[in-house]
């Protein structure tokens, strides 16, 4: 769980400046603050937030196993 925590961190930086889930016709990658919408934010804090529920649920693993 820690992994993909990890993993999901970097898919919503990779989100966020466009390297994935690019928000320009072309395909481009854009800064955060010049984004034509505001999709690659929602994106990026989705991303975000499965990050945060992973390593959650990876804490509470550790403590009911040990």
């Amino acid at each position: 769980m820690v992994l993909a925590g990890l993993l999901l961190a970097v898919a919503s930086l990779a989100a966020l400046f466009g390297v994935i889930h690019s928000s320009l016709a072309s395909g481009a990658l854009c800064w955060p603050w010049a984004a034509p919408s505001a999709m690659p934010a929602r994106l990026a804090g989705a991303y975000g937030g499965l990050a945060a529920l992973c390593w959650l649920a990876s804490t509470r693993a550790r403590r009911i196993s040990a």
